[in-house]
C-alpha cells in the first residue's frame, strides 16, 4: 500500500505541475525540469503515465540543450496534450 500511495502522490505532483505548464502559469521548461526531476527519482515505481510528457523526441533532460521559444511552445504543447488524454 506504500508504494502505491507514493506512485499516486508522484503522479500528482507530476500532474499538478503539467496543469501549471497547460495554462502558462510557470515557465514550460523549468516545469518539464520538474516532472522529468519526479519521473527520475520515482524511476523505481514505473510511471509510463508521465513517460509521454517526459520524452520530448530528440531532447533528453541532462543534456545541453538551447531554452527556446520554439522548445517552450513544444514543451507547452506536450502539456495540453497529456491533459486531454486523461
Amino acid at each position: 500500500m506504500r508504494i502505491e500511495a507514493k506512485r499516486r502522490d508522484a503522479i500528482a505532483s507530476a500532474t499538478a505541475t503539467i496543469e501549471a505548464i497547460a495554462e502558462r502559469r510557470v515557465d514550460a521548461y523549468e516545469g518539464w525540469q520538474s516532472v522529468c526531476g519526479i519521473f527520475q527519482s520515482n524511476a523505481g515505481l514505473g510511471l509510463p503515465e508521465l513517460k509521454q510528457f517526459v520524452q520530448i523526441e530528440g531532447i533528453h533532460p541532462n543534456s545541453t540543450l538551447s531554452v527556446t521559444e520554439e522548445l517552450r511552445d513544444a514543451i507547452w504543447r506536450n502539456a495540453v496534450q497529456f491533459l486531454a488524454a486523461r
